[in-house]
């Protein structure tokens, strides 16, 4: 469409004596790009021409007063139904941008907090000590979903109760290896990296099939959860910091969006915020809320870089994938890019990437579900990783803790959840 075509067709709104779609008729096109016209989404800096005006006598006149007030009346109209709609679109944008710190805000003077866990006493290592901050990845943990045996030929049966009691054990096992079993090794610092997922959400018609049936209780019932994971991890270290990285299942949009208004308005990060005020009176607690959907976290002068990692399907396809990417994201930072992690594979393990960099993936709480078995037949141990991070070595060890335990159907041993009306 050349311009004097977008100018006759404004001149054509302007003088409000068509329709749209008539106009369209008159240059060969639907009513659809008229319409863009008309509400300036195309061509917005395309002025209308005001027409010449043929009088008795002639001679060729220009609009008269009365007439070009007129056109300029159109012209205000339209600036005025643009400006509505920008105020529309602003409008939704900070609804979506408040909606968690709104909550949030309302639900503060409500959650009586919890009181700090009583410090443990560290055993003293024996011989040499070996000082090391303690890494947690904690990813994946789907705690609302609810998984049947026969949707999945017994490979898995998880709900919110067997999810509590399943992070039970990781804090068991975690508390065990660390204080016990590593006797030269001493963690002062814990640096858990939340890297989201932490609620199966509102796509794909989760809610509907929680545990909960409904979203705000679900956020509100895995939030308790977490508090209390991390209060009593608390009692061990002198330092805690949960760094919060949102995953795809927490959107509020169809779509995965990239802004800083998708990281806010997402239930990963309402869940963790909550944590935090269930935590409020845990002094060696710390949360981190980047902005992005990444962030490059210093842990005993290394970079890690923190990211989900959705986009990907199937775990050998995803490797593939996220060791391209990681290969990519290295040489961007300059090579400060020491270790890139990962959670959304469901699978454990590391893989060496171009820049030097290692890339570390954590599991899930669950072994599978209805979609990794059904369509990409896959299913796996249900499992967190753990790691020491040494000033000079970066990290020296990793392990895998296996969460399933054979008494898991009877529901958590000594964390307080919340009970469905049902139950």
């Amino acid at each position: 469409m050349d311009l004097k075509q977008v100018q006759e067709i404004k001149q054509h709104l302007l003088d409000n004596k068509l329709t749209q779609t008539e106009i369209g008729k008159l240059y060969g096109l639907s009513r659809g790009p008229i319409s863009e016209i008309a509400t300036n989404k195309k061509y917005r800096e395309v002025e209308p021409v005001l027409q010449v005006l043929k009088i008795p006598g002639g001679q060729p006149k220009h609009l008269n007063l009365e007439t070009q007030n007129i056109a300029l009346f159109g012209q205000l109209e339209n600036v005025r139904q643009e400006r509505n709609l920008l105020k529309r679109q602003l409008k939704a944008a900070s609804k979506r941008i408040a909606v968690v710190d709104g909550i949030v805000e309302q639900l503060s003077p409500i959650i009586k907090p919890l009181k700090p866990a009583p410090a443990v006493k560290v055993k003293a290592a024996k011989g040499k000590v070996i000082d090391e901050t303690l890494v947690l990845m904690f990813s994946d943990n789907h705690a609302d979903q609810v998984v049947t045996p026969e949707e999945v030929d017994g490979l898995e049966d998880y709900n919110f109760r067997v999810s509590a009691r399943r992070h039970e054990v990781l804090v068991e096992e975690l508390l065990e290896w660390t204080q016990n079993s590593l006797g030269n090794f001493r963690f002062k610092k814990l640096v858990i990296m939340g890297l989201g997922d932490y609620t199966s959400g509102e796509i794909h018609g989760h809610v509907n099939r929680s545990y909960f049936g409904d979203q705000f209780t679900n956020d509100l019932a895995i939030a308790q959860l977490f508090a209390q994971v991390f209060r009593e991890l608390s009692a061990h270290f002198e330092e805690v910091e949960i760094v919060s990285i949102t995953g795809n299942h927490g959107r509020l949009t169809d779509r995965i969006e990239f802004t800083k208004e998708a990281v806010a308005a997402n239930h990963d990060t309402l869940i963790m915020k909550i944590a935090e005020i269930h935590l409020q009176n845990c002094e060696n607690i710390k949360f981190e809320f980047p902005s992005g959907l990444s962030t490059v976290k210093e842990i005993e002068g290394w970079n890690f870089f923190l990211h989900h990692g959705h986009g990907k399907k199937g775990s050998g396809e995803t490797w593939a994938r996220a060791k391209r990417k990681a290969g990519t994201i290295v040489p961007l930072h300059r090579g400060d890019i020491n270790y890139f992690c990962s959670g959304h594979f469901h699978t454990p393990g590391d893989v060496a990437v171009s820049g030097g960099a290692t890339m570390l993936g954590n599991g899930a709480f669950l072994h599978c579900d209805q979609y990794s078995y059904q369509n990409i037949d896959e299913a796996g141990d249900a499992c967190q990783l753990i790691f020491g991070v040494h000033a000079h070595n970066g990290v020296t060890w990793r392990l895998p803790i296996k969460l399933a335990t054979e008494d898991e159907k009877a529901g958590p041993q000594r964390y307080e959840i919340m009970e469905r009306a049902d139950d």
